[in-house]
């Protein structure tokens, strides 16, 4: 019983260990190169990991994925001021982080932690154009949307708290770039290791036609907000979307997702 007890509190004692907070400055090792030189929009490819594709696994628990074909990270040469801090390179996205069939977990571009628990998560960031704000969406490991920091606009801090359990979190633009400055965490898992052994699932077999989606084998269709709420479950060939508030949306069946906005 003894030697039970202790196994056991070794093993608390290594899990409380292992949550700590995170900090990731994009100006800083190992981002920063002595091959970032010049001015922007000076774009390094250099190391592997900010050319089109790869995982990028920091020795402190961050990792940055890209697996797009079309857009990538970059490392820009950049100068900005947060609060007190002045930042020299920014990490861009360059588009959106396109989530698989049936879940909000990501697809081409976006960071992932380990959080033990409830986390404060902030990021130091503007949009890539500021007159079109971004939006960071944040899901978890289960393939559920958690929430999302929204008005990303002007250089600044963007905060949200997490309160969930452990978990795996992605954390990915909806549409479009982010200029990403630094990224913190508390209570993170620094031994995090990522690998994406994930296949991609065709995107884009509905089609948005004006008001109406068309759904030609007519699919069971599903329209999600961007908030993740069910709205509607329908087969109609042709899906009317007239009646929807304005605003962003996701429409999933068996085969195919389709982003659209009304």
């Amino acid at each position: 019983m003894k030697r039970l007890f202790l196994a056991v509190a070794l093993i608390a004692v290594f899990i409380s260990a292992s949550a700590v907070d995170g900090f990731w400055n994009f100006s800083l090792p190992p981002f920063a190169t002595s091959s970032i030189i010049g001015t922007p929009p000076v774009t390094i490819v250099t190391p592997v990991w900010a050319t089109q594709t790869g995982i990028f696994n920091t020795a402190d628990g961050l990792a940055i994925v890209g697996t797009s074909t079309a857009t990538c990270w970059a490392l820009n040469a950049n100068v900005n001021t947060i609060g007190a801090t002045t930042y020299t390179i920014r990490l861009q996205s360059g588009d959106g982080g396109d989530p698989f069939l049936g879940s909000f977990i990501p697809r081409t571009l976006y960071m992932a932690i380990r959080v033990t628990g409830a986390s404060t998560i902030e990021i130091g960031a503007m949009s890539s154009l500021t007159e079109n704000p971004r939006k960071l969406i944040i899901a978890s490991s289960d393939g559920e949307f958690v929430d999302s920091i929204v008005g990303i606009n002007n250089i600044g801090a963007y905060s949200y708290n997490y309160t969930g359990p452990a978990a795996t979190l992605y954390l990915y633009s909806w549409a479009s770039g982010i200029n990403f400055y630094y990224l913190s965490a508390t209570n993170i898992d620094d031994t995090f290791i990522f690998a994406d052994s994930r296949d991609a699932i065709p995107l884009y077999l509905l089609s948005k036609v004006g008001e109406v989606l068309l759904n030609p084998s007519d699919l069971e269709v599903e329209i999600y907000s961007d908030k993740g709420y069910k709205i509607l479950t329908t087969t109609d060939p042709s899906i009317g979307i007239s009646g929807l508030p304005n605003g962003e949306y996701i429409a999933k069946t068996t085969k195919g997702t389709l982003k659209f906005i009304r």
